[in-house]
């Protein structure tokens, strides 16, 4: 019976659909009603009739007829503009002049930028839930001009949005930029709080004078900020300098630790990274190993590999020492080990160079699996010659990377001073959370407007930062110490300089994160976020959303002509702000309407015009998760330290280095 139903339900709606599509198109007459000049006072006569298709949700599509009335005697506005009246319904329903009325500019704006459909997806919705047939060029006009009448929208509204800001007793003013391949720079000002993006722009480059104007005009839209959070870019940090001075209480200026740990690992590391990344590439190690595997591949059938998988599931329950089967299955095993291998990008954890080094990883990963084939091949000997050869394949491939002398004199130089990075950022404690903050974390700052820490909070967070600031500055004098009785030829010797030059021009914009609050009663201070990976991840969102709106892994081109209103569709996420902008999603379209008669007069908003993997290693995704679980990692790890290693000691976070009290840096540097 419900099969029953639903058939007789979908078969009605097919009709309703059919039934919309093919309706006569129906004529309607708008015309304004009687009205007299609001200059003159004459009374206005029919200056031209005007005949157009529209398209609603609500009526689908019909013929609007509309008489549009003029002074009789011929008044114009200060501009030159006639005088004219239109009807209200009419504009009510669709801009003057445009076909697709303001609720079909409504969907097709929120199904692209808050469910980041494509233009099909949408056109077919469309078509199959509204029976409106649209092509797939306007759909892409009706959602520029969407985020046109957003971009209005939201300055109408600034009131009201400096009014939620004020409640909370202010606001920290987030700025960086971000490109997709060194082009279409997108300048983006957000609120760390409320995390909502106040403003957005495209400008030609990174300059003060493109910046500074954009942090006066939010300053003035939404209120003077409680501090400016910027990262090191020179044109970025003097903007934010020359927009805090014209400000009536200069706020705050504070850089990003985050930028601020980054760039001192990039002039470290980058070198030798870069040259080990492109000894990798000479010595052609990910090719090998993938030659590897196809070959491999030959001799293991599927079910091979479910044997494999099977002897990992046992080890993990024994704790059993690693073994190599033979036959199939144990030629399985070394395609699963050169597979995790190439898996080596895993380790960084999404951690962007410096945090994470892939080619330092790679090299790690091919000297483990190394140690794991010698381990077996000095065994006693393997009876099936099949699994001995699969090993010799790969110690072959893994082999000339590992043993070239240029390799190993970089991986020593990078290594110190990887550790020499890694003991110093341990400093800044970016990951800590601090005991009494149950939601979010005081070291990275992720505190929304309602997980500020007032009251009891804030003596901790004082002597969190204070305690940092300590051991930073006595890092320094240490550093200098150390610095001056150094040898040349020391390796650490440039690095320590560069440590040492970053904090004498940085130090006073590190530190200051707790802001006085603003007519909020008893509460008085709140904490600024110390980085701006706030609006980091905002703009990974936006890359995120693009990539699937267009299906696109390179994004230059998008990024060129993308509006920059698109990262304020990102705000209509957050309830909060829809509620204060427009009341609800569904009162966009009459919000619209509103904008274009108020602040456009006779003339709707235009929309800004259009301006000109799995590594070939896995066969599937499922074959690279699987090389990443935790017992493959023990298997390979154990086997690499021979039969006598303990696997679960040597599972440990590749990460304790970032976590080293500060005692240990001093005897490192000593």
């Amino acid at each position: 019976m419900i099969e029953a139903l639903r058939s007789e339900i979908s078969d009605l709606e097919a009709w309703l659909r059919l039934s919309k599509s093919q309706t006569s198109i129906s004529l309607v007459d708008f015309e304004r009603a009687a009205a007299s000049c609001t200059m003159c006072g004459s009374s206005m006569v029919v200056q031209k009739t005007v005949t157009r298709e529209v398209v609603t949700l609500a009526h689908n599509r019909f013929k609007a007829r509309e008489r549009v009335l003029a002074c009789r005697d011929g008044c114009a506005h200060p501009d030159g503009k006639t005088v004219i009246l239109r009807d209200k319904t009419l504009a009510s329903l669709v801009p003057p002049g445009a076909n697709y009325g303001y609720d079909v500019e409504a969907y097709v704006g929120l199904e692209r930028f808050t469910n980041n459909r494509q233009r099909e997806e949408i056109r077919s919705a469309l078509l199959e839930q509204h029976a409106v047939a649209i092509s797939s060029s306007e759909i892409s006009v009706l959602a520029r001009r969407f985020l046109a009448h957003l971009e209005a929208l939201h300055r109408y509204r600034a009131n009201r949005i400096r009014d939620a800001i004020n409640e909370d007793g202010g606001y920290t003013m987030h700025i960086d930029a971000t490109t997709e391949g060194g082009r279409g720079t997108l300048l983006v000002i957000l609120s760390g709080w409320r995390r909502w993006v106040l403003g957005a722009w495209r400008i030609p480059s990174e300059s003060t004078s493109s910046i500074e104007p954009r942090i006066t005009e939010v300053a003035r839209l939404f209120g003077e900020p409680l501090s400016i959070v910027r990262d090191l870019g020179k044109a970025m940090a003097a903007a934010a300098e020359q927009a805090a001075e014209k400000m009536s209480a200069p706020p705050k200026v504070l850089a990003c630790h985050y930028h601020f740990l980054s760039d001192i690992g990039k002039d470290i590391l980058s070198e030798d990274h870069e040259n080990l990344r492109k000894l990798s590439r000479h010595l052609s190690v990910r090719p090998n190993i993938r030659g590897v595997i196809k070959a491999l591949r030959k001799k293991a059938s599927p079910a091979d590999i479910v044997c494999a998988r099977q002897h990992f599931a046992e080890i993990d329950e024994n704790h059993a020492t690693p073994t190599l089967p033979g036959g199939g299955s144990g030629v399985a095993l070394v395609i699963v080990l050169a597979q995790w291998i190439l898996d080596y990008a895993h380790d960084c954890a999404n951690d962007t160079f410096p945090f994470g080094r892939p080619h330092y990883d790679l090299y790690k990963r091919c000297l483990a699996a190394k140690k794991v084939v010698e381990t077996f091949l000095n065994a006693t000997s393997h009876p099936d010659p099949d699994v001995v050869s699969a090993l010799g394949r790969l110690l072959g491939a893994v082999s000339p990377f590992i043993e070239h002398k240029e390799v190993q004199a970089t991986v020593t130089c990078i290594g110190l001073r990887m550790k020499l990075f890694d003991k110093f950022r341990a400093l800044f404690r970016l990951e800590t959370v601090l005991p009494s903050n149950d939601v979010g974390s005081m070291g990275s700052g992720q505190n929304s407007a309602a997980e500020r820490p007032y009251g009891e909070r804030i003596p901790e967070y004082e002597r969190f930062e204070g305690q940092i600031r300590s051991d930073v500055e006595e890092m320094r004098a240490h550093l200098r110490q150390q610095h001056v009785s150094m040898s040349t030829k020391n390796k650490l010797k440039r690095s320590v300089k560069i440590i040492i030059d970053h904090l004498d021009r940085h130090s006073e914009y590190l530190w200051g994160h707790l802001v006085p609050l603003q007519g909020v009663g008893d509460v008085s201070y709140g904490v600024v976020d110390r980085t701006n990976n706030v609006l980091e991840s905002q703009f990974h969102k936006l890359k995120r959303k693009e990539r699937r709106r267009s299906g696109r892994k390179i994004l230059t081109r998008d990024f060129e002509t993308i509006p920059p209103a698109a990262a304020l569709a990102m705000n209509l996420s957050d309830p909060e702000y829809v509620n204060f902008v427009c009341g609800s999603l569904e009162l966009l379209p009459i919000q619209f309407s509103n904008i274009d008669r108020e602040l456009s007069a006779n003339h709707a908003i235009e929309a800004e015009p259009i301006r000109a993997e799995v590594d070939e290693g896995f066969s599937s995704k499922s074959e690279k998760m699987f090389s990443r679980r935790q017992d493959v990692n023990d298997w390979i790890l154990a086997a690499s330290l021979g039969s006598g290693g303990d696997r679960h000691n040597v599972t440990k976070s590749s990460k304790a280095a970032t976590a080293a009290p500060f005692e240990d840096f001093m005897n490192f540097v000593d």
